[in-house]
């Protein structure tokens, strides 16, 4: 096993680092050609959506004959779409084609990622025998984030931003060869999962709601928080406009929130898990606290709102939820699982992105609605009673 979760492991690394150079070679893209606010919000749009619809197929249609071979050729599928979008931008392109363009090549890759994650998850239960590894992962994920982010800017100098796109289709390209090396047995159980739902939507909703109870309960939570998490970009922005940060200390500000991201990720490995009641009442109480706190509008409170509330739950809660769900759930029943997960964490997203903005026109209203958002949250723990051996 160790063998098989240093490959994963090596590759997951590669993979990220390509994926993090195409989410910066598509910011640059959107900026340097159609510098539109718009072509972003309906990029973001189509990406929930696309996961949204994918996530109604995960679950009404689980079964994959080996999980490895899938994940092996989702890499090569990337490596070979962003390999044609490379191409595609070699040419001069009308405008409209490219803003067209843009918004198609980042929808397939929402699909592609949306099962990628998924089939991610079910090897990680596999190759991962504590949670301290599966911590590492989540950790290594945001350590690539910041490290990519400042590495991109000396890159941008020597390098035009199509050669991340090539980065990007080499690193899945090698991830797909390395994941296709694991000795991991990782066939499904088909006569178990026709036996559980008939493949149909609802029944294999309500057959995971009956079999995972407290998981269920703890995705539903998840989604709440989710409407909090995705309100991150708007509140800095709106902070920054407020106080007059010098934007020179932006990077900093980002600097922090995601080394306190790395540090409570990689730290979730060591949180007992096994009452996530324990756990999430103090996340929501803190979260309730700050929210309350920063109705005084004392700049340094809110400062610290954004750079430890949010890393606190979209990092370091995040990261327990997901040791959680894999302690928890059958290697099979992941599928359903992160469809359920995606769908309804993915409205709350959609969500988040309306009214964010109407609610930070007013600072005072948006804490005010983050504080009720925490108390309905502890509520919903209490009177539902959510313990792991329910």
């Amino acid at each position: 096993m160790k063998k098989d979760y240093n490959l994963y492991y090596s590759s997951r690394i590669i993979s990220g680092i390509g994926d993090a150079l195409q989410d910066i070679a598509v910011i640059t893209i959107i900026a340097l050609f159609t510098n539109s606010a718009a072509i972003s919000g309906l990029v973001v749009a189509s990406n929930a959506l696309v996961r949204i619809i994918c996530s109604l197929f995960a679950i009404s249609n689980t079964y994959v004959k080996d999980c490895r071979r899938v994940l092996t050729y989702l890499n090569y599928l990337y490596a070979l779409i962003t390999g044609l979008f490379y191409v595609f931008l070699i040419f001069d392109t009308p405008l409209l084609v490219l803003k067209i363009s843009v918004v198609s090549y980042e929808t397939i890759c929402s699909l592609i990622y949306t099962f990628y994650k998924i089939y991610q998850d079910m090897i990680v239960k596999e190759v991962s025998d504590n949670n301290e590894k599966i911590a590492r992962l989540y950790a290594t994920d945001n350590v690539i984030k910041v490290s990519t982010s400042l590495i991109s800017t000396i890159l941008l100098i020597i390098m035009s931003y199509k050669g991340f796109l090539v980065i990007n289709a080499i690193s899945f390209l090698i991830s797909g060869v390395i994941v296709s090396k694991l000795k991991v047995d990782m066939s499904t159980n088909k006569t178990q999962l026709k036996k559980s739902g008939h493949f149909k939507i609802i029944n294999n909703i309500k057959g995971f709601r009956e079999k995972y109870l407290s998981v269920f309960k703890i995705v539903i939570l998840s989604a709440i928080l989710s409407f909090f998490f995705a309100s991150y970009a708007v509140l800095l922005q709106k902070a920054i406009k407020i106080f007059e940060i010098d934007i020179k200390y932006i990077g900093i500000l980002n600097g922090i929130y995601y080394v306190v991201s790395i540090l409570l990720s990689y730290g979730a490995g060591y949180i007992d898990v096994k009452n996530i009641k324990k756990v999430s009442l103090p996340v929501l109480g803190i979260g309730l606290l700050f929210s309350a706190l920063c109705l005084t509008n004392y700049k340094w409170i809110i400062v610290a709102f954004i750079l430890l509330v949010y890393p606190i739950i979209g990092a370091g809660y995040n990261t327990v939820v997901q040791i959680y769900f894999q302690n928890e759930t059958c290697r099979d029943d992941i599928p359903v699982l992160k469809g359920i997960y995606n769908i309804v964490c993915g409205i709350s997203i959609l969500l988040s992105g309306f009214l964010t903005p109407l609610l930070v026109a007013d600072i005072n209203v948006f804490f005010v609605a983050m504080s009720l958002l925490f108390i309905f949250s502890i509520i919903y723990l209490f009177v539902l009673k959510i313990y792991l051996n329910q």
